[in-house]
């Protein structure tokens, strides 16, 4: 059985006998909800899936950054020299 909870202004949470599940915005529920909804193949194909644009994003601006370091540390290192 899901319960509501409300998040009160010294942020305790309580349980809300009020709202309903449906215009909750928290809701605790009992490990056998938890175990009857849980869905292995939708954990791994939306929840842990690989972005392949976001690696390719970041890869990318990691190499970028260390190539640019790297050369500018070399020129810099050459004018401290003359």
């Amino acid at each position: 059985m899901a319960s509501c909870v409300a998040v009160t202004p010294d942020n305790f949470l309580m349980l809300d006998p009020v709202s309903s599940p449906d215009t909750c915005p928290f809701l605790i529920i009992t490990a056998a909800d938890y175990a009857a909804n849980l869905n292995v193949n939708q954990l791994f194909t939306e929840y842990l899936a690989f972005d392949t644009t976001l690696f390719v994003t970041l890869t990318g601006g990691f190499l970028l950054s260390f190539v640019t370091g790297h050369v500018l540390g070399k020129i810099l290192a050459g004018l401290r020299r003359v």
